[in-house]
């Protein structure tokens, strides 16, 4: 994924958990809790891309 494509709604709370997670000491079992537990962190079948070159438009991503 690129730094324009988005996905979600709501994300800021997640995301904002997501780095409370990884600060400092990582602990890989509560990381992969936090991503086993969260759609919102896996990138789905289709994202808003915000390429400042094509503007917005729904991007398929290839599996």
């Amino acid at each position: 994924m690129l730094l324009w494509d988005v996905w979600g709604v709501g994300a800021r709370e997640l995301y904002d958990a997501a780095a409370q997670v990884t600060a400092e000491d990582v602990s890989f079992t509560a990381v992969r809790a936090l991503f086993a537990e969260n759609d919102g962190l896996r990138t789905p079948q289709t994202v808003t891309s915000l390429a400042p070159f094509n503007g917005p438009s729904e991007v398929t991503v290839r599996g």
